[in-house]
This record gives C-alpha cells, structure tokens and sequence, in this order.
C-alpha cells in the first residue's frame, strides 16, 4: 500500500474521513430534496395538468355572456379544418375544478373535458387511455371518467359525487352533480363527462365552446405554429405543447432564480466550515508536510495531495448525499406522491445541477487555503520547533509579551486565531440567512394574497358556493333580520376584472372590484375610511370602477384606463371582458400595511 496515497492516510484517520463526507452528505441531501420537492410540489402539477396538449391543440373562440360569437366561431373552425397539417376539429365543452397539492395546502386547475359520444373512444385512444374499472358515460348523462392520478388525487372512486356543497373551492363550477362512473389508466391526467349533458343544462351551457385540434402523424409542429400565428388573436385564444412549454420554462427559470441564491449560500456556508476543519487537520500536519518537503517532494505535489485528498472524499460524499436523496423521495413517492396520484421525479437534472457546485466549491476553496497555508512552509523551521516558518515564531514571541487574565476564555482562544473564527462566524451567519431566506420567501409570497381579504376585517360574506347560483330569498332574509346585522349589501358576482401579480413566480391573486349600489358604495367608502388619491367615484349606470393604488401601481393603471379592450389590454395577461370598463378614480394607499384591502367599485 503506498504510504503517501490519500486512501491510506483516510484509512488511518477514518474519524475525520467521516465527518467530511457526512458534512458534503448532508447538505447535499438538503439541496438536491429542497429542489426536488419545490419542483414537484409548486411547479410539476400544472405542467401535468396539462400534458393532454400533447396529444391535442385546443382552441377557444371569444364568448360573450349570451354565449359564443357564431360568425367568429364558423370562421375560424373553417380556417382550422382546411389546413392540410390538421386531422380533426372535436367540438368540446370545459369545467374547471381543483386538483389539491400534495404538501402546499393549496389547489391546481384542471379542466373537465366535455366530449360527444362519438368522439370519447377517439381521444380515449389518442391518449393512449383504457378503461380500468366502471364505464364510459352515457350520453346526456350526469356521469364523470377521471384517469387514476386524477380520481387518487381527489380521493374519488367509482360511484362518487361531485358537487360545489361537497368542497366549493374545489368544485365551484359543479352546479349539478357529476357521478363518476368510470376510471382510466393513463399517463395523461384527463376528466371526461357528456357533451351532450352539458350542451342541454341551463348552468353548464353557458361555459365557452372549446375545439380540440389534432395534427396529422408527424406535424404536430406545423400544426402549433399554424395556431399559433395565424389562428390566435384578442378574439381568439389557442393553448398548444409549445406555448405550454414556453410557458413551463419561464417557470422554471424563475423557480431556479429563486433557489439559486439559496443554493448559493448554504453551499458556501458549509465549504466554510469544511475548510476550518481542514485548517485544524492541516495545522497537526505539519511535521508531516516539513519532512516530506525536505526529503524532496516540492510545495506543488503537496498542494496537489492535500486537495486530491479533499476532493476524493467531496466526491464521495456528494455521490452518497445523491443516492441517499434518491432513497428518500423514493419513499416519499411510494408512500405519499403516488397515493395520492401526484408525479415525483427522483431522478431529476435540475436538482443534480444544483448540487454540482458542493463539491467543486469545497475543493476551491480547499485549493486556496492549502496554497496560503504551504507558501511560507520552512521544512527546518517545522522539524525543529514545529512552526510553518520563521515568521510565525517571531509572531507568535511578540504576542506571548502580553498575557491574558483569562488564558481559558472563549474570546481568548478566538483573539488568539483569529481566522477561524471570521470563517466559523461566516459560515453560521450564512446558513442562519439560508434559512431565514427561504422562510422569508414564503412569508411574503403567502402575505401578498392577504389584502385581497382584507375586506372581510369589517364586513361578512355570503354567496352561493356555485357560480352564478343566486342566493336562497329565505337565507337573505334571515340574515336581514337578524338583531346584530346593521345592513345587508346586494353585490354583483366578482367576474375577473383585475388580478395583481406576485413574483417571483407567474402567480396573480384576485382584486376584481365590487358592483355596489350608489348608495351602498358611499357607505363602504364611509366605513373603510377611503380616500380618492386621484379621479372620482363611479356614475350610477355607468362602465367606471374605481381601483385601488395598490392595484394600479401593480399593473400600471391611470385614471383613463380602458380595462377589457380585446385589441388594447390594459396589462400583460388581461383578459377580453364582455363590455369594457374605464378607470374613473384611484384609492389611495392606507396609512398602515395592515389596513390594505385592495377594494374597487
């Protein structure tokens, strides 16, 4: 065995071997799951959610509350179906509900497909979908077919119910009962009920007509961009794989952006601390590193052994802190993910890419502490008197000239080495920032949505967990004339005038204004003590509204805005409204963060 290999020095000093690899082990276990977890939890479920765009382009002509423009809808479905590159045009119908998240406590949007009879075994086949239990439904029937992640996601088996009394966040949109009847097996998430159903019920035919698009074999490509340039317009919304994807990326980048930083400090906080327990090994070396320089072998071969030595074990213990995160989202997957129809990916780039810097940053910044430590290595000095140099005895004889009253203090010992302790203190101070950082993040993305019910701070609120169901008479009435309610406030649904945006993520939270009563505006303005900063309440019988400051500097708003034009949106993603809205006045901010309600009228 050769005596001077890094192997043979490890297998003699086994202790310290241990604790490098459990340091590089540990916070490499803590990236790669930190990565894996926030892509899986936060980002992974809308990309899944959607991947039917695979198999099909979808496409949504502009709809009006009377319901689809039929001269726009001909037109385009006439366009779609004389390109060569395209197969089949599927009429369509779509419900959205709530997929819940497996470990955020929040939900994801997934959309039910309404299809005809005819065309349920063609998409079915596209999708590479076969039935696992139960039935297809039937034609004008109430009956649902989910896939298998969907319904485990849901907690759904054949013969349930989903209705908007059942869970109104999740099923909002479910104003009559749907009745699972069927359960796929399918890598693509897909929710299936009758169009024919749909087409001939009061509530669900008010819903947009969809049209799926599918592409001949092999132009899927042509296909996309067709849509794309062509057929998407203010008028005219398209959903492809590449817009998906585009859409994916840019989350991605922002997700990466985020973490990154994270990434950055806790790999850095721990090269730290190895390389202070590196200082502390090397300075009970040193007689070992005099001789062997003094028997012949230069400064450079010394350098190169002691940082092969840290980056042997760097690379070990990051290959384990690997395998052992693949250990650990495995069973997660097993036990949690999978039962409960979510994807986890164990074996994923972007956690790899993460955690490549742990191990080239510790032999980094091994590499520089080794060079400062053996440029002014004196072999004679070392065999002698056991100092790296000449230097350091005179140092360290014109500090022995001062003694301390307390030569077993803490604060002694660090005066004493200095360098140490500035890279212990770094070291801790970055992974308390790590920490703190990551919580911070999530503290104010969780708070921004908080003024969006500000308002409730002063008044409650009662509707219909369906949409677009009006209240009981019997339920307004007993709340009217109830002893400790001062008034009752008739409100106009909250269609979705205005959302905010919250980075760092493509997340917007809802600030769409209330439609009030001239009167009844004037008392909500009373008893939330606002104040016009600009322009004036809105007109009886009128299209103004007027908007918070808030919401305004968010989305770049000014008295004089038209919100809803298809042909000029007023920000980046507004949607075409119905009938258009203009900015007649600004709120302005309160005096205290914690008074914000974002309210517009």
């Amino acid at each position: 065995m050769n005596p001077l290999s890094p192997l043979t020095y490890y297998l003699r000093h086994k202790r310290r071997a241990a604790l490098l690899l459990s340091l590089i082990s540990l916070v490499t276990i803590g990236l790669y799951l930190m990565v894996a977890l926030s892509w899986a939890v936060f980002v992974e479920p809308g990309h899944s959610n959607y991947m039917f765009l695979s198999k099909f382009s979808v496409v949504v002509p502009e709809f009006h509350e009377t319901g689809p423009d039929p001269a726009l809808t001909a037109q385009v479905i006439g366009q779609i179906r004389a390109n060569p590159d395209v197969a089949r045009v599927i009429p369509a119908s779509t419900i959205w509900i709530g997929l819940p998240q497996v470990m955020a406590g929040g939900s994801t949007g997934f959309s039910l497909l309404g299809l005809a009879e005819e065309d349920m075994p063609y998409i079915l086949e596209r999708c590479g979908a076969t039935l696992k239990e139960g039935q297809l439904p039937g034609p004008r029937t109430n009956g649902l077919l989910l896939s298998q992640k969907v319904a485990a996601n849901l907690n759904l088996k054949v013969g349930d119910t989903l209705h908007n009394s059942i869970n109104s966040q999740l099923y909002g949109n479910i104003a009559a009962p749907l009745e699972v009847v069927g359960i796929l097996e399918s890598d693509v998430r897909l929710g299936i009920v009758s169009l024919e159903f749909l087409s001939n019920h009061e509530f669900y035919r008010r819903f947009s007509a969809q049209f799926l698009v599918v592409a001949q074999e092999n132009r899927e490509a042509a296909v996309d961009d067709f849509l794309r340039n062509e057929i998407q317009s203010n008028q005219t919304d398209v959903q492809t794989l590449q817009k998906l994807n585009e859409i994916m990326a840019n989350e991605y980048l922002q997700a990466f952006v985020l973490l990154a930083p994270i990434a950055a400090i806790v790999t850095i906080a721990f090269a730290l601390v190895i390389v202070v327990v590196n200082r502390i090994a090397y300075s009970r070396r040193l007689s070992e590193f005099g001789i062997s320089h003094a028997i012949g072998l230069s400064k450079t071969w010394l350098i190169r052994r002691l940082t092969l030595e840290t980056a042997a074990l760097a690379s070990l213990g990051w290959a384990t802190g690997i395998g052992l995160s693949w250990l650990v989202l495995g069973l997660l997957k097993g036990t949690l993910f999978a039962a409960r129809g979510h994807d986890l990916s164990v074996i994923a780039w972007t956690p790899i890419v993460v955690a490549i810097p742990i191990p080239t940053t510790v032999v980094g910044f091994t590499l520089i502490s080794v060079k400062r430590t053996l440029s002014r290595l004196d072999p004679v000095a070392v065999i002698e008197r056991g100092e790296r140099s000449r230097e350091e005895e005179r140092k360290r004889g014109m500090r022995t000239a001062a003694s301390s009253p307390k030569p077993l203090a803490s604060a002694t010992f660090y005066k004493r080495h200095r360098r140490r302790a500035v890279l212990l203190i770094s070291a801790m101070s970055l992974m308390i920032m790590a920490v703190v950082l990551l919580f911070f993040i999530d503290a104010v993305m969780a708070d921004a949505h908080e003024p969006g019910r500000g308002y409730l701070s002063r008044v409650s609120r009662v509707h219909s967990p369906g949409t677009g169901e009006g209240l009981d008479p019997g339920v307004v009435a007993q709340v009217r004339t109830h002893p400790a309610v001062e008034r009752v406030i008739p409100v106009a649904p909250r269609y979705s005038l205005l959302s905010v945006h919250i980075p760092p993520f493509l997340t917007t939270s809802a600030a769409s204004p209330f439609g009030v009563y001239a009167q009844d505006m004037a008392y909500l303005v009373e008893l939330y003590g606002l104040e016009l900063k600009e322009g004036r309440l809105p007109r009886p019988h009128t299209n103004e509204l007027v908007i918070p400051e808030t919401v305004a500097q968010n989305r770049d708003l000014q008295v004089g805005d038209v919100i809803g034009d298809p042909n000029r949106p007023a920000y980046p993603g507004a949607e075409a409204l119905p009938a258009e809205f203009v900015v007649s006045g600004i709120f302005a901010k309160p005096s205290t963060p914690n008074d914000e309600t974002w309210l517009g009228f």
